[in-house]
């Protein structure tokens, strides 16, 4: 199982390029992000609180 998760996060890391972006699409879905995105909604705060405890953790390694 987690190998497919960690191909589906490659596979939109691929699409959207931006690290909050294929986090937000791999936690809200593709479709909500799109839409969020059409509406000038840029879903930041959430994909910045996990990077930012995703550096934390690996600063530790």
């Amino acid at each position: 199982m987690i190998k497919l998760g960690a191909a589906y996060i490659n596979l939109l890391r691929n699409k959207y390029k931006h690290g909050q972006l294929y986090l937000a699409a791999y936690n809200m879905g593709p479709g909500n992000l799109r839409r969020a995105l059409s509406k000038k909604i840029r879903p930041k705060d959430y994909t910045v609180a996990v990077m930012k405890r995703y550096f934390d953790i690996y600063k530790k390694i």
